[in-house]
């Protein structure tokens, strides 16, 4: 009799160390709970230029995220210089399922730009939600050559 339960305690045993050694195991967490979105421009600065003849009406500039898992969206705030001449045309965001980049457009009011001058203005994300090694800021550049 004794010689049966001794089959069952070894595999008792080894269930329970299996268990054990798989819960510790990162690769069996379920990677798309435990992720958490964040945030990048993908430049710290970019610039951009118009004449007269093609004036500047937009810019548009790309996010990255840690996760493609879900639909997410961003907050995005705009630092103006004193030219007011860009304005932001929503201000998150969006990211589509399956997609860890998306394009955000800025919107530029070229007659605030004087020619031979620079608008310099700055995106801003709010820091909680950006990634260790990404970019909080993106600085725009735009200029009206003459």
């Amino acid at each position: 009799m004794k010689l049966h339960i001794l089959p069952l305690f070894a595999a008792g045993l080894l269930a329970t160390a299996v268990a054990v050694s798989c819960s510790q195991d990162p690769a069996w967490t379920d990677a798309s709970a435990s992720q958490v979105n964040k945030y990048s421009f993908f430049h710290s600065s970019r610039s951009f230029s118009f004449t007269d003849a093609q004036p500047l009406q937009e810019v548009k500039v790309t996010l990255m995220r840690g996760t493609s898992v879900g639909d997410a969206k961003v907050a995005v705030k705009l630092l103006n210089d004193t030219l007011k001449s860009t304005s932001l045309s929503d201000p998150h965001v969006h990211f589509a399922n399956g997609s860890t980049t998306a394009e955000y457009v800025v919107k530029v009011n070229p007659a605030l730009i004087s020619a031979g001058k620079y608008a310099v203005d700055t995106l801003v994300l709010d820091s909680a939600n950006v990634s260790v090694g990404g970019h909080a800021q993106l600085l725009l550049q735009i200029e009206h050559k003459k």
